[in-house]
């Protein structure tokens, strides 16, 4: 979850440092650590998002203005995330009960769905140019920052999809955020409530009867 937020707050500030682009990469290869450390439940599961993760990692860092390598840490990065994403959700459903994981978990996954939603946004704009309308010199933060103000249903209006695809999966995204927010938060709650009167009745039960 820090990382996830690092990496949505660092990169404003950075510009004004020299080197600020090598900085991104790092945060962007920690956001991808800690997904691969904190998701992964076996050695296989380990050894496949690793491999997933180091591609969709080494051709970010390589993307240059060969159009098959944006497109494949395009399709690399949602596969990656989009994996992640289904872990976090996988674990909150299954979880017994409500502690400080469930919680950090269920934030976290709201934040990967903006960094899910960055790359289908870039493999929109890749394959259909112009798809959105930008501000000069765009970059991959430009991305991250349109994915999390349609997420949250802000919608400034400065950056914007044109393309009917763009559109679509503008108001799917932001459908997807509203929907996790109310049913993933909802659940969450509702097995606090069921532990705590689960454990009501367990401390009733305990009592001894009075004659």
């Amino acid at each position: 979850m820090i990382s996830l937020l690092v990496l949505i707050i660092v990169p404003p500030i950075s510009t004004t440092f020299a080197g600020n682009i090598v900085l991104i990469e790092l945060i962007y290869g920690l956001v991808i650590l800690m997904c691969i450390i904190y998701t992964t439940s076996s050695n296989r599961e380990l050894v496949g998002f690793l491999i997933l993760g180091l591609l969709a990692f080494i051709t970010f860092i390589l993307q240059s203005d060969l159009f098959w390598l944006r497109i494949l840490n395009g399709g690399a990065t949602l596969s990656f995330f989009t994996l992640v994403f289904l872990k976090i959700v996988n674990y909150i459903m299954h979880s017994k009960e409500v502690d400080a994981n469930d919680l950090f978990a269920c934030v976290s996954g709201y934040l990967i769905l903006g960094v899910l939603a960055t790359p289908l946004f870039l493999l929109i704009e890749e394959s259909f140019p112009n798809a959105f309308t930008l501000p000069e010199n765009a970059d991959f933060y430009d991305f991250i920052y349109f994915s999390y103000v349609t997420l949250t249903s802000i919608g400034y209006g400065d950056i914007s999809p044109v393309h009917p695809l763009a559109k679509s999966c503008t108001i799917m995204i932001g459908l997807i955020g509203q929907l996790y927010l109310t049913i993933l938060v909802a659940l969450i709650i509702g097995k606090y409530l069921a532990a705590e009167t689960n454990q009501i009745d367990n401390n009733n039960n305990d009592e001894p009867k009075s004659l």
